[in-house]
C-alpha cells in the first residue's frame, strides 16, 4: 500500500488566522495535488493529519475541496487545531474516506488487510 502524506496545509480564502500561512498557499497545494495525481503507480491513499484549513471557514473548505478535487483516490483527514469540525463535515463529509457520524470527526479506513484510523483530538479555544 502507498499512502502520500500532507500536514499543515493552512489553506485560507480571505485571512490568514495564524498570520503565518504562505500568501500563495493555494498554487503550493495545486502543485502538490499535480504531483500526487502524476506518481506512477499513484497512491492508495492520501492522509492529511490536520490544519487543512487555516480558518476554517466553509469559504477555505470549498477551496480545499477545489484543491483537492484531481485526487481521485480516498482521502483520510483528521482535523487541526485551525480546523473547524461543523465547517469541514459541511464541506468536505462526502468527500473524505470513512467519515464516521458524531460530533467528532473520527475516520476509519481498511485497505489491504490494514486498518487506518484517524482520530479527532480538538480541544475548541
Amino acid at each position: 500500500m502507498l499512502i502520500a502524506h500532507l500536514s499543515d496545509l493552512h489553506v485560507f480564502t480571505t485571512q490568514s488566522e495564524t498570520g503565518e500561512s504562505r500568501l500563495d498557499i493555494a498554487h503550493v497545494v495545486e502543485r502538490i495535488v499535480s504531483d500526487l495525481v502524476s506518481l506512477s503507480p499513484p497512491p492508495d491513499l492520501v492522509v492529511i493529519s490536520g490544519d487543512l484549513a487555516d480558518g476554517g471557514t466553509e469559504d477555505d473548505y470549498r477551496l480545499i475541496r477545489r484543491l483537492l478535487a484531481p485526487l481521485e483516490m480516498p482521502i483520510l483527514a483528521v482535523p487541526g487545531n485551525h480546523d473547524r469540525r461543523e465547517a469541514m463535515r459541511a464541506v468536505l463529509g462526502d468527500r473524505l474516506s470513512g467519515l464516521q457520524p458524531g460530533k467528532f470527526l473520527h475516520s476509519r479506513v481498511e485497505a489491504v488487510g490494514v486498518t487506518l484510523l484517524g482520530l479527532d483530538s480538538i480541544i475548541v479555544g
